[in-house]
């Protein structure tokens, strides 16, 4: 949602053509199936045969490869010969292939002479024609114009350095038939070249140096700029909405090092730097390149007036410093991003530029803490629609429903105000924006306890049709539902379903794209739960570490359960004291659902060290917030913490009539996990407050209570939580053993004994509170 980057206004230079060696392979190429296609239509007239047709006439299928081929040989840049054939052999008829190579022999054999009559001609047969072969305002006739213009631009001594790049390109790619014919003609050719060059004095002395020094001709392998530009467009479309697809960063900076060595003045090559360096989050690289981008900006537009400058120039500094303060947000540097958007914020009403100031408060509200007055102003009011500027729009009504999120408003107002948001993304096709509603929603639903409507939601945008362009969006939301789906999954105890989500989501977005660390750190939180229900608290050590680099705060609150789990009380509670602290004094970095969370674990510490008067306090402070932001499921887990305080303090009746009352959010919403504790806690309530009853009511809360755990302990057994599996044949051989169940207890106590053997309980507080 902040990948908002705002490119500065710059007037273009005159676009730049070369006449290179792949350039004159390309124009014969089209000529050559213009002359088939001529001669087609010339033998229609006649009787032919199957064969023949077939020899000349090109289907409509090979007609639209033709097409869609020359297409791809104009946007790629310059390739070697042998390249070229192998392409043009898959889409050319037997005739025209052997018009294409004989015309390329009589260039390398006939001399400059040959070259200089064929694009003489070249005009004549394609354009003037009554019925042209080609149309001149298409893509082929333009490009034919522009390399007859820039070819009747070269001087002779350019001409013969042209030919003498020919020849070297044509002898990359020479037939077997024409081997030593071609070695004997190429010394003959470039005596011949030797001898012209010597007709223009001036020239002479550069005959021999690089072809690049000639101002028309370019060496292969390189990009006009027409072509640099249409790669750079391309590369840039593909960062923003779909990384995978674009090249990596190390061969995309090499190649925009070719860009700039061919293209010195190509200042958005510069841009596109900027964002593959934010890909890797390389800050110098991308703060370099930026300044290097709008620094450009002063030498692009040579031929205005002074006053017209000066507008640009005021214009280019107002974007860089916006580019500036996004550049810093990314890197976490919020001090430093204010001062540099409050920069062009000043710039931007210096001048009454309205659309830059429009950018400029989303980014203001992007950097204000959530849920301040700061962050609850709307760009998408009133000034945004009069500009046009429909995606501020809707981003700004997007982040106006996550500010409601956080200073608890209705649930129904901001699903409300997201649905505004879908309207206008479906009415401008903003893909992009429509993938971050999704996922939004599935947030909200995931923090208003309604997980089956966030697993809802994570699929709609799965199945989302995100084409643009040819392109499937495949951003962050994608990759944060897809977390949200492996986590579901997980917390069901469908673990390699889990991990073949997980495995997708390594594929579309590769360890070293910028939205990875999103799928590790999911990864290591649902390695981490795994490891804590087999008790393995020394891998679970080394989990916390990798997450330390991820998420530093969620990684803190992962290392105080271990402690916890370790027996390390006094630790374990002054860490949580602190994260406890730290959430209310930094309310703009800690979310609501992380407090209570914490909060938590802090009663859970208190119940576990046998002081349930305490962690009275933690699970109303919980119960307060959650009630406050309409956090239904995690009410509902506090409301069970409470019942067992309720049974640790005798008042077990109270216990089941507090589980009672939030038993179907949790069986219809919960987790695998906590709808076992749910049931084991529900037994256990049972159970106690069964006592002092009659034999009757009490036998048949026991057997309730039974039955019960037989379910529990199959949840356990799928989660691989053996500890707890362990709590719950303890407490089912004792029941049994009430019941005078003693087969049925001795079954229960086999099993404990094995799974103690795997798994040795050796400290006290490895048994868990609910």
């Amino acid at each position: 949602m902040t990948n908002l980057f705002v490119l500065g206004y710059r007037d273009k230079p005159a676009l730049k053509e070369h006449v290179t060696p792949h350039r004159i392979a390309l124009v014969t190429l089209i000529r050559e199936y213009c002359a088939v296609k001529q001669k087609a239509i010339e033998l229609k007239s006649q009787v032919m045969t199957s064969d023949e047709m077939d020899m000349w006439e090109y289907t409509e299928k090979e007609k639209r490869d033709f097409m869609i081929t020359t297409l791809e040989l104009l946007q790629c840049p310059d390739m070697e010969l042998k390249s070229l054939m192998n392409k043009v052999q898959e889409i050319s008829k037997p005739k025209m292939l052997e018009y294409f190579i004989h015309r390329l022999i009589h260039f390398q054999e006939e001399g400059i002479g040959a070259l200089m009559d064929y694009f003489q001609t070249l005009q004549e047969n394609l354009f003037t024609e009554s019925e042209p072969l080609v149309n001149k305002s298409s893509v082929l006739g333009l490009f034919l114009r522009r390399m007859i213009l820039m070819f009747d631009k070269l001087s002779f001594s350019q001409v013969g350095a042209l030919y003498k790049a020919y020849l070297r390109y044509y002898e990359g790619w020479r037939p077997d038939s024409h081997q030593a014919r071609l070695s004997i003609s190429l010394n003959e050719a470039d005596t011949e070249l030797d001898i012209s060059m010597d007709l223009e004095d001036e020239e002479s002395q550069h005959e021999d140096k690089d072809i690049d020094r000639s101002p028309g001709v370019m060496s292969d392998g390189t990009f006009s700029q027409r072509q640099a530009e249409y790669f750079i467009s391309q590369q840039a479309m593909l960062l923003q909405h779909n990384e995978s697809e674009a090249l990596s960063a190390g061969d995309l900076q090499q190649k925009i090092r070719e860009l700039l060595k061919s293209n010195s003045d190509l200042t958005e090559a510069h841009f596109l730097s900027y964002l593959n360096n934010l890909r890797v989050n390389e800050y110098c690289g991308a703060i370099n390149s930026l300044y290097h981008y709008f620094d450009r900006h002063q030498l692009t537009n040579p031929n205005a007036g002074s006053k017209v400058k000066e507008e640009d120039y005021g214009r280019s500094f107002r974007y860089a410093a916006l580019n500036l303060a996004a550049l810093h947000y990314r890197f976490g540097h919020r001090n430093e991003a204010m001062a540099a958007l409050h920069e062009a914020i000043r710039m931007a009403q210096e001048t009454n530029d309205n659309i830059c100031l429009m950018h400029a408060m989303g980014w203001l509200h992007i950097l204000g803490e959530p849920g301040t007055t700061n962050s609850a102003e709307r760009p998408g009011s009133r000034g945004v629609s009069e500009t046009n500027l429909h995606y501020l729009v809707s981003l700004g009504v997007q982040f106006f429903a996550k500010h409601n999120a956080i200073s608890k408003a209705k649930p129904s107002s901001i699903f409300d105000y997201l649905m505004k948001s879908d309207i206008l993304n479906c009415q401008h096709s903003q893909v992009d924006l429509m993938a971050i509603s999704y996922a939004q929603k599935t947030a909200l639903w995931h923090l208003y306890g309604n997980r089956e409507m966030a697993s809802l939601c994570s699929q709609l945008l799965l199945n989302l049709n995100t084409m643009e362009a040819g392109i499937y969006h495949n951003g962050e939301a994608g990759c944060l539902v897809l977390c949200n789906l492996a986590t579901h999954f997980a917390s069901q105890g469908q673990y390699t379903e889990s991990q073949h989500i997980l495995q997708c989501c390594k594929q579309r977005f590769p360890q070293k794209s910028q939205h990875a660390s999103v799928w590790m750190e999911c990864e290591q939180t649902i390695l981490f739960d795994r490891a804590m229900h087999h008790g393995k608290y020394k891998e679970a050590e080394q989990i916390v570490l990798t997450m330390t680099a991820l998420n530093q705060q969620e990684a803190s609150y992962r290392k105080a359960l271990l402690m916890k789990a370790n027996g390390e009380t006094t630790k374990a509670f002054d860490l949580l004291t602190s994260l406890k602290e730290n959430s209310n004094s930094q309310k703009e970095s800690c979310h609501p659902e992380y407090t209570v969370r914490v909060l938590l674990a802090i009663g859970e510490l208190h119940c576990q060290t046998e002081q349930p008067s305490l962690a009275l306090d933690s699970f109303l402070a919980a119960l307060t917030i959650c009630n406050e932001h309409y956090f239904t499921y995690l009410a509902a887990m506090v409301t069970v913490y409470i019942a067992y305080v309720q049974l640790q303090l005798g008042m077990a009746q109270h216990g089941v009539e507090l589980i009672e009352s939030v038993m179907v959010t949790i069986l219809a919403q919960g987790s695998l996990l906590d709808r076992s504790r749910t049931n084991r806690l529900y037994a256990k309530c049972l159970v106690a407050a069964a006592e002092g009853k009659n034999i009757e009511k009490k036998k048949s809360a026991l057997l309730t209570a039974v039955n019960m755990l037989n379910g529990v302990l199959s949840g356990y057994e799928v989660l691989e939580a053996h500890f707890r599996a362990k709590e719950t044949l303890h407490l089912q051989a004792c029941l049994y053993n009430e019941l005078g169940y003693f087969t049925e207890r001795n079954q229960c106590a086999l099993k404990f004994k094995k799974l103690d053997q795997q798994c040795p309980t050796v400290s006290s507080l490895d048994l868990s509170v609910v």
